[in-house]
């Protein structure tokens, strides 16, 4: 395991209720309610702490609270409005994010209300 993996799983191990973002993407971390596309792979973890406060991070820095009200896996072409990629991303290439992130066809949906 190398450094990198390596510090960002002791930093789960101390406050697993955290999400961290690499920015805040087409600045919807400042809304009532945000959503985020996440790996499929983490599904499971998110689905068990539906109605748990997590701490919002920007770069591993605190940038709020938030309540997590779903989690849910759909598959992008399940998806019926493709604009909600835009407004999450804040991207029209949002195609080319997702491989950035190595998305695969199928993704967890999260949803979350901001507490602070």
């Amino acid at each position: 395991m190398n450094q990198k993996k390596l510090a960002r799983f002791e930093e789960e191990k101390q406050n697993p209720n955290y999400i961290n973002f690499s920015k805040n993407w087409n600045k919807k971390l400042d809304c009532d309610f945000f959503t985020t596309i996440r790996n499929v792979e983490k599904a499971s973890y998110y689905q068990l702490r539906v109605k748990e406060k997590f701490e919002v991070r920007v770069n591993r820095k605190r940038y709020c609270d938030a309540i997590l009200k779903d989690a849910t896996v759909i598959k992008f072409n399940e998806v019926k409005t493709p604009e909600l990629f835009v407004i999450d991303t804040g991207e029209m290439n949002y195609m080319d994010l997702f491989r950035k992130f190595k998305l695969g066809d199928t993704f967890t949906l999260l949803l979350f209300e901001r507490v602070d």
